[in-house]
């Protein structure tokens, strides 16, 4: 009896929890909906007959960052050919990450961009008894190794970093980061990547299979050439690894090599953003949709297995939030 008791109170507690979310809007939900696979709408032919790579970002709607109107705002904006900020751009010019083209921002931007890449005119440092060419490197190789204290010394400089962060007039992150292969952005927009003290989305998937959060961040391509290089001052940071300016975390748990990260500073300029998508988590709600294989690469075997789990109501809600990095995976 008490074990029948307690199975009743879990529900009833999990029922509850999935009340007091409130659900985001899904375009699968829509009668109408049909599914266009994504593609590259920004205006290539500037491209012609240049020498360009192609580097990819993910962005994903952190909880204490984004609000529901804020990331039904940003879901919505077309963002194809808007120029990208820097996290410090945003807060210099006291605004929400749902503007995307703002006079303030564009204020701004050159001026973040400005103070990171005048660290590579610095002269050499040495850092906790370590050796850089210049005070860019040491900045680097602590943003990409230690997220925490990377914004611990943004926030208050201190020790042998007090020179490199102490003239800062921002405290959030003054880099956009990308890669050049789509796997570890697609990570970072699905949330499955270390955020610090950040709080990650999760899609909370409720007892009929739905996600309450079905849209976790977008997927960014851009396109730069030679001369943009030369303007924006990418920093490759794997090849700054092999060439022993800095040096990557490699441990098979914390493998920051591998994320290819090149690095810029403040702003990526509006005709280089040529390919966005949503990235979207399937609901396991009613019956097999034909169009899953091609979106998501779902077989209906392997969505029949998600939507026992998902569906069942002796899974917890903490269980049904741990599937969501298997699903993650799996969808990348």
């Amino acid at each position: 009896m008490s074990h029948l008791l307690f199975k009743n109170i879990s529900i009833l507690a999990l029922l509850t929890t999935q009340l007091l979310i409130a659900m985001d809007p899904n375009p699968e939900l829509d009668p109408n909906y049909i599914y266009y696979p994504p593609t590259v709408e920004g205006h290539l032919d500037q491209f012609a007959d240049e020498r360009v790579i192609v580097l990819y970002r993910g962005v994903h709607f952190l909880e204490n960052q984004f609000s529901q109107a804020q990331r039904q705002q940003y879901i919505q904006t077309d963002h194809t050919f808007c120029s990208m900020y820097a996290s410090a751009v945003y807060e210099r010019a006291h605004l929400g990450y749902d503007q995307v083209d703002h006079p303030l921002l564009r204020a701004n931007a050159q001026q973040v961009a400005d103070q990171i890449n005048h660290l590579n005119d610095e002269d050499e440092c040495i850092v906790n008894r370590r050796h850089f060419w210049n005070q860019r490197y040491a900045f680097q190789q602590l943003y990409s190794n230690d997220y925490e204290r990377f914004f611990q010394q943004l926030r208050q400089p201190s020790g042998d970093y007090k020179p490199i962060f102490e003239n800062f007039n921002f405290t959030k992150n003054p880099l956009i980061s990308f890669s050049d292969r789509v796997k570890h952005p697609g990570k970072y927009g699905f949330g499955l990547k270390n955020y610090g003290h950040n709080q990650a989305l999760s899609p909370h998937y409720n007892l009929q299979g739905q996600p309450h959060h079905p849209i976790l961040g977008k997927l960014y391509g851009i396109i730069l050439d030679e001369t943009l290089v030369e303007e924006l001052m990418p920093l490759n940071v794997m090849k700054a690894h092999h060439s022993q300016a800095l040096n990557l975390k490699t441990h098979f748990r914390n493998d920051i090599l591998s994320e290819r990260e090149i690095s810029i500073a403040g702003v990526i300029p509006e005709e280089c953003v040529v390919f966005e998508m949503p990235l979207q988590v399937p609901s396991f709600s009613g019956a097999y949709p034909n169009y899953y294989k091609e979106k998501y690469g779902l077989s209906k075997t392997r969505y029949q297995n998600y939507k026992t789990i998902f569906t069942n109501a002796q899974t917890t809600q903490e269980k049904r939030n741990k599937k969501h990095p298997d699903l993650g995976t799996f969808l990348l």
